[in-house]
C-alpha cells in the first residue's frame, strides 16, 4: 500500500491522542491552557491583534499562540491538531474539518493618493481595464485574493485580460500601490491603515460588488476546551458585529 494512503489517518490517530493530552489538562484547570490559533497571514491585522489583546487580559492563565500560514496551510493545522481554532478565506470541503462563515469583508480597488481617480467614482469596472494591476501570484491552496480573483472579476463584467504585477506579499502590494505603480482590491481591513493615514486611497465602482468570506475552522469532533470555546465565541462577536445574521457551513454546505 502506498505511503501516501495512510497519511490521513496518520495524522487523525495525532491529532486525537492531541485531544486527549489537551482533555487531560483541561481536568486539571478549566481556563487554562494552550489555546493554538493558525491564520491566514492577510487577517494577522490591527482587528485580530484587539481581538486577542482582549481575550490575554480577560484569560491571562491561557497559553496563546498564533501561526500564520495560507488558508490551505490553515487547515491542515487543524487537521493535523497543531491548532486547535483557524481562521482563514473560504470554505474548506474537508470531512475532517467543520467551517463556520464569520463575515463576507467587503472588496474595493485601492490607488495611490495622487492617483486621477483617487477619491472618484467610475461607473463601471471597465474603466480600470487599462490599469496596472498588482495581486498576488497563483499558489495551489492559496484563496488569499489572487490574479484570478480579478481577473474572474472583469470575466464576470464580460471584459478581457488585465495587465498585472505578481507581489507575494500584501505590505509590498501596499507599498507598490503607494508609489503608484499599479491599483489592487484589498479587503477593507487590509488597507484599513493606510486609508486611514491617506497614504492609499479608494475608486469607487459602480457595478463592483466583491467580498471574501473569513471563516473560523475546527476539527470536526475535536476537542475543544473551555478556553478553547471561549476565544471562538470572542471570534464571533468581534468578526460578525457589523454583519446582521451569523451563517455556519460544514464541508461547504450552507446552514441556517
Amino acid at each position: 500500500m502506498p505511503g501516501g494512503v495512510m497519511v490521513p489517518y496518520a495524522e487523525r490517530a495525532v491529532a486525537a491522542a492531541q485531544d486527549a493530552e489537551n482533555a487531560v489538562r483541561a481536568l486539571l484547570r478549566d481556563n487554562s491552557g494552550p489555546v493554538a490559533l493558525a491564520v491566514t497571514g492577510t487577517l494577522a491585522g490591527e482587528r485580530l491583534s484587539n481581538v486577542l489583546k482582549r481575550f490575554a487580559r480577560r484569560h491571562p492563565d491561557v497559553a496563546l499562540t498564533l501561526r500564520t500560514a495560507t488558508s490551505a496551510e490553515v487547515s491542515d493545522l487543524i487537521r493535523r491538531g497543531e491548532a486547535t481554532i483557524g481562521l482563514r478565506y473560504d470554505c474548506d470541503r474537508s470531512r475532517d474539518l467543520d467551517c463556520e462563515v464569520l463575515f463576507a469583508e467587503p472588496l474595493g480597488v485601492v490607488c495611490a493618493p495622487d492617483h486621477p481617480l483617487a477619491g472618484r467614482r467610475v461607473g463601471k469596472l471597465a474603466d480600470l481595464r487599462d490599469e496596472r494591476w498588482i495581486a498576488f501570484p497563483e499558489v495551489p491552496g492559496r484563496r488569499e485574493i489572487t490574479a484570478s480573483h480579478v481577473f474572474a472579476l472583469f470575466l464576470t463584467h464580460g471584459l478581457g485580460e488585465v495587465g498585472w504585477t505578481p507581489v507575494d506579499s500584501l505590505t509590498a502590494q501596499k507599498r507598490l500601490v503607494e508609489a503608484g505603480l499599479g491599483i489592487a482590491l484589498l479587503s477593507q481591513s487590509n488597507a484599513a491603515e493606510e486609508l486611514a493615514s491617506s497614504r492609499i486611497a479608494m475608486i469607487r465602482v459602480g457595478d463592483l460588488a466583491a467580498s471574501h468570506e473569513v471563516v473560523a475552522v475546527t476539527r470536526h469532533g475535536g476537542f475543544l476546551s473551555a478556553a478553547s470555546r471561549r476565544l471562538l465565541d470572542v471570534l464571533r462577536a468581534d468578526f460578525t458585529k457589523t454583519r446582521g445574521t451569523n451563517t455556519s457551513r460544514r464541508n461547504g454546505v450552507r446552514r441556517a
